[in-house]
């Protein structure tokens, strides 16, 4: 072969020139020919015949088939649908392998929940996979995931009215997918491309005291001039939250078991390392209502699904005349309340069970007001006439 430049006579596999330095072009050492699909076979010259062989890979265990002894690459061809007969496979069957989607479920979460698909997931994100795995009922019935396309996945999607459900389910089906592609029982992650709904995340705020106070008078059943009025025994869980700066999550979830009266804090983090040792303070305030809690349930504080509680939250909202704020400000609300009474950064942090100092700076809603009283708190004496 010669130098695409200098035109030198040069080595047949030659990379470079010796004279000028010049790259030359890499040669096709496939003799121009494209490459057959995935699991169509392949056929191959062996001295002067051609030879036509399939592989099937199933659970590991490689099984191949050849016919050879064909004059021309075209006969070896016309042959490959009676070599696909023989090892098992119809004419227009490739080797991939065939799961349901139930089963490629149960195979992905028994090693996903169980860690052996990178890191531990937390408690919480397994139960959030399981509910996305019951909103997808419509996928039950497909016997082939790889027959499971783009608009068969963004059906379910449409179907759902939450913004955090969709994405939960495009997560689950995005993960599963992953997972298929990795076991060769599909080529392509088709969740990947789903839309959800257009989302704007909420405004995170805090209630102010005014609506700390009218949620207590409420739940003692008292009105603004003292007045004795119908108790509400189910805003004493909002208040455990502000109070507590719990989450939902884990209000759900503490067990009378981890609440210790005499130590004065409980046991209940589920979204991080941190969260789940870091103990939660009984303050003297939220005492008599966790108590009361504590009697009336069974094995836990809260026994409520969460449908039902978020109906009772927004409807003890409206009755008690507050900002309808989503239920994770109550923990916003706590932070905030801890900042504004001067309690040191690193204290709020302990009190709200970050990892990152920084996230519980997210926390703090400060208005105009607490510049000005922050500002009058300063010495003054430089200022005087």
């Amino acid at each position: 072969m010669k130098c695409r430049k200098c035109e030198a006579q040069l080595p047949l596999k030659a990379v470079f020139c010796h004279l000028c330095g010049t790259r030359q072009k890499a040669l096709n050492t496939n003799g121009g020919r494209k490459s057959r699909p995935g699991g169509q076979g392949t056929v191959y010259k062996r001295g002067k015949t051609y030879t036509a062989r399939i592989t099937k890979s199933i659970a590991g265990v490689r099984q191949s088939k050849s016919k050879g002894g064909f004059k021309t690459r075209s006969d070896a061809l016309d042959y490959m649908p009676e070599v696909k007969k023989a090892i098992g496979l119809g004419a227009g069957d490739d080797t991939r392998r065939v799961i349901t989607f139930c089963d490629l479920y149960d195979e992905w979460s028994d090693k996903k929940y169980n860690g052996r698909l990178g890191r531990v997931i937390g408690k919480s994100t397994i139960i959030a996979y399981k509910i996305a795995y019951k909103r997808c009922e419509p996928l039950y019935v497909f016997q082939d995931f790889r027959k499971i396309h783009y608009p068969d996945m963004q059906l379910v999607v449409d179907s759902l009215a939450s913004y955090d459900t969709q994405k939960d389910v495009r997560e689950l089906l995005s993960q599963m997918s992953k997972y298929a592609m990795k076991m060769e029982y599909c080529e392509m992650n088709y969740a990947a491309l789903l839309d959800v709904i257009n989302y704007r995340s909420p405004e995170k705020d805090a209630f102010t005291d005014e609506e700390v106070a009218a949620l207590w008078r409420d739940y003692k059943g008292v009105d603004r001039e003292g007045n004795a009025t119908q108790p509400h025994p189910f805003t004493g869980f909002i208040l455990i939250m502000i109070e507590c700066g719990l989450r939902y999550g884990e209000l759900s979830t503490i067990k009378k078991e981890n609440v210790f009266f005499d130590e004065r804090y409980m046991l209940g983090g589920i979204k991080s390392v941190i969260s789940r040792n870091t103990p939660i303070a009984i303050s003297d305030v939220i005492l008599p209502v966790i108590k009361e809690k504590y009697d009336a349930g069974r094995t836990k504080l809260l026994h409520m699904n969460e449908d039902n509680f978020y109906n009772a939250y927004y409807a003890t909202c409206e009755r008690v005349g507050v900002r309808p704020l989503n239920p994770h400000c109550c923990r916003h609300t706590f932070i905030t309340r801890l900042s504004r009474n001067g309690a040191p950064l690193f204290v709020v942090q302990k009190g709200a069970r970050h990892a990152d100092i920084k996230t519980t700076q997210g926390y703090t809603h400060m208005n105009i007001d607490d510049v000005i009283n922050a500002v009058n708190s300063l010495p003054q004496k430089s200022c005087a006439l």
